[in-house]
């Protein structure tokens, strides 16, 4: 059985969690094990032969657990621009509050 997962870095050291992430940072970020992402989670994406997990990939397929599909499915433009200005509004908050 693998020990649970730790990020490199806190939650409340980031400002907010980065968009592309390496396997660790993305399993702990779902709360789950790496070995877990690997085989359940949502399709990685490669730069070179690194395998990185996009933050909105990961938000969509913690999104449908439980429900008829667990495949992250494109977002259409209006989803995409309001998912956009939603992540814009919290860093604004977060930046004025002086939190991370």
């Amino acid at each position: 059985m693998n020990a649970p997962v730790r990020p490199p870095l806190s939650r409340a050291e980031l400002p907010a969690w980065p968009r592309l992430m390496r396997e660790a940072l993305a399993a702990a970020y779902v709360g789950i094990s790496t070995s877990m992402l690997r085989e359940h989670g949502p399709p990685q994406k490669h730069l070179g032969r690194c395998a990185l997990w996009d933050r909105n990939d990961l938000d969509r397929w913690a999104d449908a657990l439980g429900t008829t599909t667990s495949e992250p499915q494109p977002l259409d433009r209006d989803e995409r621009e309001a998912e956009a200005a939603a992540a814009f509004e919290r860093v604004k908050r977060r930046l004025a509050d002086g939190s991370n």
